[in-house]
């Protein structure tokens, strides 16, 4: 072999080894990363640079990263690493200190529209996600909250039929309130919405005129939550609220409260509260079942605007005795199913009455303060003293009921 030929094959060696070489080295200027704990990412990125880190351990494990470091400048992307994390760093020449800082104050305001419409959505939640820290949009669709936490939190916004939308504390603008927009959910809208079930036992849907039945006596017996009021219990029910946060003056689907039918027994039940309003005037142990119609019900009701609300007592003959006495912090109660003749008459009573004359409650001094607004005549007046005047006022209230139910044959009924 001629020194020429020797000369050419050690030219294409190095050119070879060199080309190697720069692959190689090109291969080493990432580092791809796919969903790795950041104790992992920092330990690759140490082995591969010249930085050096100082950082305890389990605060990295807890938190995970996706995607590339570009080895050329390893300290650009410390800021990419750590940012769905809590966790910040400090930078002195190569050393680079990861911490857990404390927490921030963050501010969350804007004006929520449709993405289609620009129209303000009303009554949006606004929400810290795993948390209870939230607010809702006003009448413009406007919020504005705060909250101390870490950057990585995110805060999602939602409207029922819309796409949830989240953001990073840590996106939020400072000194800006900016607009939001929330797109049309299709997949919400494309399928039926069915009622199946509701959250409290005893709540059912009936097939005529939409109404709703409430069988109280097992609401009252399994959820603790259900106050033992019968017109408190209808505003569970969407599209029924009070006024003032009493019994009686309810809002049925817009309506106001004297276009609203209440019947006890079939009568028209002109005065259904006690303490003015504060209690329903119905006694809700005797209380067999509640039909209750929002906009549509059947013509025997009568031409109403308003909402009814139907409360009935058994209409079976009782076959044995039954009966009950309890309290509450309001009142105290009796039931009594007593059978005459058996399988043909029976009879119903129930009573109660108020424990105001032997027990100020909580509740009745709460009722009280309400109601009188602090305005009690002063017992050191003249008018008091002289005896023209009494200023002892407390709340009381009593209501009974009694229903004999008699059935001389199969076809006759009377109650």
């Amino acid at each position: 072999m001629s020194k020429k030929s020797v000369y050419e094959i050690r030219i294409l060696v190095f050119v070879i080894t060199n080309l190697i070489f720069q692959l190689a080295s090109a291969q080493k200027k990432e580092l791809i990363f796919e969903n790795e704990d950041l104790h992992s990412v920092i330990i690759a990125l140490e082995q591969n640079s010249d930085l050096v880190f100082n950082y305890e351990p389990y605060l990295l494990k807890e938190h995970f990263y996706t995607g590339s470091v570009d080895l050329q400048l390893p300290q650009e992307s410390i800021t990419d690493i750590l940012y769905n994390s809590p966790l910040s760093y400090e930078r002195d020449a190569q050393t680079i200190l990861i911490y857990l800082p404390d927490r921030l104050s963050y501010r969350a305001c804007g004006t929520l529209r449709d993405a289609t419409s620009q129209e303000p959505l009303i009554a949006a939640n606004i929400i810290v996600d795993n948390t209870t820290v939230g607010v809702q949009t006003d009448g413009e669709g406007y919020f504005d909250m705060t909250y101390e936490g870490f950057k990585n939190e995110q805060i999602s916004i939602s409207y029922i039929g819309y796409k949830t939308r989240s953001i990073s504390l840590q996106a939020l603008p400072i000194d800006a309130c900016p607009y939001y927009t929330l797109a049309i959910d299709d997949a919400f809208w494309d399928q039926e919405i069915v009622v199946t079930d509701y959250i409290l036992d005893g709540i059912t849907q009936g097939a005529e005129y939409s109404g709703y039945k409430l069988d109280y006596e097992q609401l009252s017996k399994y959820h603790s939550n259900v106050e033992h009021d019968i017109l408190k219990t209808a505003q569970l029910l969407p599209g029924i609220h009070s006024l003032d946060e009493s019994a009686t003056n309810l809002q049925i689907r817009g309506g106001s409260p004297d276009q609203n039918l209440i019947l006890w027994e079939g009568m028209t039940l002109y005065h259904s509260g006690h303490l003015f309003g504060m209690i329903s005037a119905i006694n809700p142990f005797s209380v067999n079942e509640v039909s209750i119609f929002k906009n549509a019900y059947d013509p025997s009701y009568d031409n109403r605007v308003g909402g009814i609300i139907d409360i009935s007592l058994t209409d079976s003959i009782a076959t044995a005795t039954h009966g009950s006495i309890g309290t509450t912090l309001t009142e105290a109660h009796f039931n009594l199913e007593l059978p005459i003749v058996s399988d043909k008459l029976s009879i119903l009573l129930g009573g109660r009455h108020s424990i105001s004359s032997f027990y100020d409650s909580p509740p009745l001094q709460s009722y009280g303060t309400k109601v009188f607004q602090y305005s009690k005549i002063d017992d050191q007046a003249e008018e008091v003293e002289a005896g023209f005047v009494n200023a002892d006022q407390s709340l009381g209230f009593d209501d009974w009921n009694a229903k004999i139910l008699y059935q001389p044959s199969k076809r006759i009924s009377i109650k």
